[in-house]
């Protein structure tokens, strides 16, 4: 599934591309003189649409077997197309039927929309609403429940065992939702190419998936000792399995010699030696002061940055 979904939406952006001479200012234009170029619009706003689904809701934050250029086309319609791609097609659908373009209708919409108005959303969308802030008006709710039904003493006690699961989770545990909520939306939904998601299992415990997935899971819970060393050893796999074919020279000579090749100098700026350094410092001396664990949020940050792209430009021999 993921690798047709990557493949059409490499095949259409192509297309919108070559259509006009790669740039999003002559979408207008190129619409105008090819009409079946909105054909092409819809399909990548709707696989755009399904891949945020994905990203927004899925506990597996991967993209398997995808096309080679996936993620470089996706970046770069996210980045330059997406927006002024979706504005085009509506203002020239709005011109095959003789009606104002959307950009002005928006606007007198915005102008005469009351301040008091208000637009409710029934479904839960975790880049646009506060998963904390639910969370506690869920459980303020349930302390209220818990009280409101004298002659319903079973479903009293169920709210009042709910609302007191919340706290606990909270307060016992110590699971900061909001923190949680705010690392999962920076996480990226990394995008693994079929030449390297077809040597690892994704259900493999011990292998480059298992790595990553406990990285995310980790940096989520402000475990960042543990998702530093999944860092480190998911790096490791890369080097060894796809850049080398290499078992014994330990890590950092590894890394040095393979960015000194040609074909992978492009390693260099990610700074692969001292992300591993800095990891060994981090980990051997695990200070815990507040600008250390700062650093190591970050540090986690840019190292997926690393390994995404280790992943992408893997050699495919």
């Amino acid at each position: 599934m993921a690798q047709r979904i990557t493949e059409d939406f490499v095949r259409n952006f192509d297309l919108l591309k070559s259509r006009t001479g790669n740039s999003p200012h002559n979408l207008g234009n190129a619409l105008k003189r090819d009409g079946q170029l909105a054909v092409t619009i819809q399909k990548l706003s709707y696989l755009w649409s399904h891949i945020q689904e994905r990203r927004r809701f899925s506990r597996r934050r991967f993209i398997v077997q995808a096309h080679p250029k996936f993620h470089d086309a996706f970046t770069d319609y996210e980045a330059r197309w997406r927006d002024k791609a979706i504005t085009s097609l509506f203002d020239w659908e709005a011109e095959q039927r003789g009606e104002k373009p959307l950009s002005a209708l928006v606007g007198e919409f915005q102008a005469g929309m009351s301040q008091e108005q208000e637009v409710y959303e029934w479904d839960f969308d975790p880049d646009e609403h506060s998963v904390a802030s639910l969370v506690e008006w869920a459980e303020d709710l349930l302390e209220e429940e818990s009280g409101g039904y004298p002659d319903n003493e079973e479903y009293s006690a169920l709210c009042s065992q709910a609302a007191g699961a919340l706290k606990w989770i909270r307060d016992s545990i110590g699971l900061d939702i909001a923190t949680i909520a705010g690392r999962w939306n920076r996480f990226p939904v990394i995008t693994v190419p079929e030449h390297v998601s077809n040597r690892h299992g994704i259900e493999d415990h011990t292998g480059l998936f298992a790595y990553l997935n406990n990285v995310r899971l980790a940096y989520m819970i402000g475990a960042d000792l543990a998702a530093i060393a999944m860092c480190r050893a998911a790096t490791e796999i890369l080097m060894r399995e796809h850049y080398n074919r290499d078992d014994t020279t330990k890590l950092t000579p590894l890394i040095k010699s393979t960015q000194a090749k040609r074909e992978f100098t492009f390693l260099r700026p990610y700074n692969l030696v001292a992300k591993v350094n800095e990891s060994n410092n981090i980990l051997h001396f695990n200070r815990d002061d507040i600008n250390h664990r700062d650093r190591s949020a970050a540090l986690i940050m840019e190292w997926v940055t690393a390994l995404q792209a280790m992943i992408v430009r893997a050699p495919s021999g």
